[in-house]
C-alpha cells in the first residue's frame, strides 16, 4: 500500500518553489552583471549577497589583525564582522596580502584604528570603507611608524587616511582617494593630517592621489608632509596647508 500512495503537492508549496526559483535566478544576474562591471573598470569588485558579509568572507583573518603579529590576508574580500565597529591595532602588526588584478587581490572592507601603541606595515593589501554616517575615515593613525607598500586605501563620502596627533605613516607605491564609481564615488580628501601637540608627519612616494571631492591632500596645525613624485586623477582640488604645517613636494 505504501507503495502505492503519491504526493500531489499543493499550490502553496509549488508557489513557493517558484518565487524562490526566480528570486535565485534574478540574484545570481545582478551578482554576474556587478562583476564584470568591476573587472571592467578597474574598481575593487563587491559582490551583493542576500546573506550579507558573513556568506561571503571568513571573518577569521580580519579579526587575526587586533592580536598583531604576522598576518596573511589571502586574496579576496575580507569583511569586518560588525559595521559599527573598526579593526582596532594597539601593538606591532605586520599584513602581507597579494595585490593583482580584481580576482587575486586581498581587499579588507572596514574602518582602522591605529592606536599610539602600534606600528608595523602592510603589503599588498587594498582597505576599502563606503561611509554611510559622514565623517568616518578608512584609517585613522594615531601611532607609528607605519608603512604602507602597494596598497590602496579607498573611500566613499570621507577621508581615506586621517593622520592624527603623534602619527608617522609612510606610503610607497599605492592608490589613496576614491573609488571613481559606484553610490559614493569620491572621497573628501586622500589624506588629512593634523596635529596640536606632538604634530604628525605623512610620507607619500610614488603614490596615485584618485577621486576626492576636495583636496587631494590637506596638512592643518602642525603637521608635516613630503610627497614624492605623486600624481592626481580627478581631484577637486591641490594638495594644501595651513599656515603652521608643513608640505613638500617633489
Amino acid at each position: 500500500n505504501f507503495n502505492k500512495v503519491q504526493h500531489k503537492p499543493r499550490w502553496s508549496e509549488m508557489r513557493s518553489f517558484l518565487v524562490a526559483f526566480f528570486l535565485g535566478l534574478v540574484t545570481s544576474r545582478a551578482i554576474a552583471a556587478t562583476t564584470a562591471s568591476c573587472a571592467a573598470s578597474g574598481v575593487p569588485k563587491v559582490v551583493p549577497s542576500p546573506l550579507g558579509p558573513a556568506a561571503l568572507s571568513d571573518d577569521s583573518v580580519v579579526k587575526s589583525f587586533s592580536l598583531g603579529g604576522q598576518v596573511r590576508c589571502p586574496p579576496g574580500d575580507h569583511f569586518c564582522p560588525d559595521e559599527s565597529k573598526s579593526i582596532v591595532v594597539d601593538r606591532p602588526l605586520q599584513v602581507y596580502g597579494r595585490k593583482q588584478d580584481a580576482e587575486e587581490s586581498s581587499r579588507v572592507w572596514g574602518t582602522w584604528e591605529l592606536l599610539p601603541s602600534s606600528s608595523g606595515n602592510l603589503t599588498g593589501v587594498s582597505c576599502c570603507w563606503e561611509t554611510r554616517t559622514g565623517f568616518v575615515p578608512v584609517m585613522s593613525l594615531e601611532g607609528g611608524p607605519w608603512q604602507l607598500f602597494k596598497c590602496d586605501v579607498l573611500c566613499g563620502g570621507a577621508p581615506a587616511i586621517e593622520c592624527r596627533d603623534g602619527a608617522i605613516l609612510s606610503i610607497r607605491r599605492g592608490v589613496l582617494g576614491g573609488f571613481g564609481s559606484g553610490p559614493l564615488p569620491s572621497a573628501t580628501v586622500a589624506v588629512l593630517a593634523w596635529g596640536e601637540d606632538k604634530g604628525s608627519t605623512c610620507h607619500l612616494e610614488q603614490v596615485l592621489l584618485q577621486h576626492t571631492a576636495a583636496h587631494a591632500v590637506r596638512f592643518l596645525q602642525l603637521s608635516r608632509g613630503v610627497l614624492v613624485s605623486c600624481s592626481l586623477l580627478n581631484c577637486a582640488k591641490p594638495p594644501s596647508k595651513h599656515a603652521t604645517a608643513s608640505l613638500t613636494l617633489k
